[in-house]
Order: structure tokens, then C-alpha cells, then sequence
């Protein structure tokens, strides 16, 4: 068994010297060595060439992901003398896979999920919810006058302060709610298995709590609230996300309008405000 210098440098064997005749198989993940015995090996000698994705282990146990060719050398008479690889190193292919991967569901200022992680994550609720008979329940959150922030101390400063109201909803939603960034100063929570009306109106209250201490963002203290609108899916029939997320906003602005700083949960009779403010404002 023989191995080019590269090759020899990346999984840490000896620079001179033939290698063991195991050794080939051994630089294989555990999880690998049957697929190379049972797949590469018999498919090269057929047709001379296997090509495909392993995963092989450094020496100091580290797992490689690879791009593999697999050759089979043979002798004038037809047999296989001996197998070659050709073997390209996919780590930084696959950290940024990754990372594309995260930049589509993630948001990169607070590291929480984005909007489309969100809405698909309300979507999958609300099918489980039909199941189970229990409800979802979808807070908005929103930073009251956060614009006021960003014009006085700068979007590096908002963006700070965006990062630690990020980590004080965390503390809020625990582990029985997933929290999201909406939009530019909005989060939202969702809650399954709501049995108990209140029990989202209590969430509304933890966060509130959690920002109820100043945040200090370089030498500027700063004192902030945060309105909240709740939208529970309906007893019976398919609620979609749009529609909780639209009744989630309309309970929020009315938090708003009633002086900020507070927990509303939508009422039918919110929606039939809404459309008639856009009516009106149509009209005019």
C-alpha cells in the first residue's frame, strides 16, 4: 500500500515507507469500511472505476468528509493487479454548506430562528395540534420606540441592544416555547399544547418581567418596554400561520394604541377594527 505525500501529511502516516497492507481500509470511518468492502471495491473491479462520497478517519480519530475515485489497475490479462484512490478533502465544502444552510433559517444578529423557521415551525404546530385537540398559541413581541434608540445612539448600539433583549426572551420562554426574530425589533414565541387560555397571557408577563431591568449597552443605560399580541388557533377547523401571525399583529397594535408596555390577546373584534380602518383610510 503506498500513499503520496499529501496524503500521507493529511492523515498523519509515516513520510517514508510502504504502509501496512490494512491500513487503506483502517483510514475508513468505522460506519464506512463494509460500504468500502461491500460497494467501492466490487463496483471498481466491474467497471474499472467507483467514484462517490465517504467519510474517512484520521488517525487521531478525526472523521474527514471525502470525494473519492476509486480505480481498478489491471494486468494484460484482464485481472485486477491493484486499486488506486484519488481523494478530494470536502471539510470547508461542507462547513460552508453549512453555513449557507444556517444563513437560510437563522437570523445573524441574534443567532435565533429566522422568520421562514419560524412560520414553518407554527405550520408543523398547528398540525400536531389537530391531533392532539390541545392549542397553539403565537406571541409578537415588539420593542417599544426602538427607532428612538437606533436614532440617538447609533444601529451599532440597536443592534447591541437587539442581541440582549435576544437573551433575556430566551430566559422567558424557556424550554416550552421556541422563540424567533421576526423582523427588525419584533420576536415571536410559539407555545404548543395550550390547555389553559392564561397560559400564554403568563408568558406575556415573564417577558415583560425579564426587560424590566435596564439594559447597558457601552456607557448608555437604558430603560425599555415591549408590547405583546397573542393569537391562539381556533377550537375547531385548520388555523394557518398567516392567520395567527396576522391576529398576533392585530393584538399587538392594539397593545400599542392602549399606551404600550403591555399584553393584549386578539378578540374577533379587532379584525373587523382592522378592516375597517383600512376601509376608511381607503375611502379617504
Amino acid at each position: 500500500t503506498h500513499a503520496t505525500t499529501a496524503a500521507r501529511q493529511r492523515f498523519g502516516l509515516a513520510m517514508a515507507g510502504a504502509l501496512n497492507p490494512t491500513d487503506a481500509t483502517d483510514l475508513y470511518a468505522p460506519y464506512e469500511r463494509q460500504r468500502f468492502l461491500t460497494e467501492a471495491l466490487p463496483t471498481a473491479e466491474r467497471d474499472g472505476v467507483w467514484v462517490g462520497e465517504m467519510d474517512l478517519q484520521l488517525l487521531d480519530g478525526t472523521q474527514v468528509p471525502v470525494s473519492q475515485v476509486v480505480i481498478a489497475h489491471r494486468r494484460a490479462d484482464g485481472a485486477t493487479d491493484y486499486y488506486s484512490s484519488i481523494t478530494r478533502d470536502l471539510s470547508e465544502q461542507r462547513m460552508f454548506e453549512a453555513q449557507l444552510a444556517r444563513a437560510e433559517w437563522y437570523d445573524p444578529g441574534t443567532s435565533l430562528p429566522n422568520r421562514a423557521f419560524f412560520i414553518d415551525a407554527v405550520d408543523v404546530a398547528l398540525e400536531r395540534s389537530i391531533r392532539s385537540g390541545n392549542r397553539v398559541a403565537v406571541l409578537l413581541a415588539d420593542i417599544d420606540r426602538f427607532k428612538l434608540v437606533n436614532d440617538s445612539l447609533g444601529h451599532a448600539a440597536g443592534d447591541e441592544m437587539l442581541r440582549a433583549v435576544a437573551d433575556r426572551l430566551r430566559v422567558a420562554a424557556g424550554p416550552s416555547a421556541l422563540l424567533a426574530r421576526f423582523g427588525s425589533d419584533e420576536f415571536c414565541l410559539l407555545i404548543e399544547d395550550v390547555t389553559d387560555a392564561d397560559q400564554p397571557v403568563h408568558l406575556g408577563d415573564r417577558i415583560a418581567d425579564q426587560l424590566a431591568a435596564p439594559i447597558t449597552i457601552g456607557s448608555d443605560t437604558v430603560f425599555i418596554t415591549i408590547s405583546t399580541g397573542i393569537a391562539l388557533s381556533l377550537t375547531s377547523g385548520r388555523t394557518t400561520p398567516e392567520a395567527m401571525l396576522r391576529d398576533a399583529d392585530a393584538a399587538l397594535h392594539r397593545a400599542k394604541e392602549r399606551g404600550r408596555a403591555r399584553t393584549e390577546r386578539f378578540v374577533e373584534d379587532l379584525r373587523h377594527h382592522a378592516v375597517n380602518q383600512l376601509r376608511t383610510a381607503s375611502d379617504l
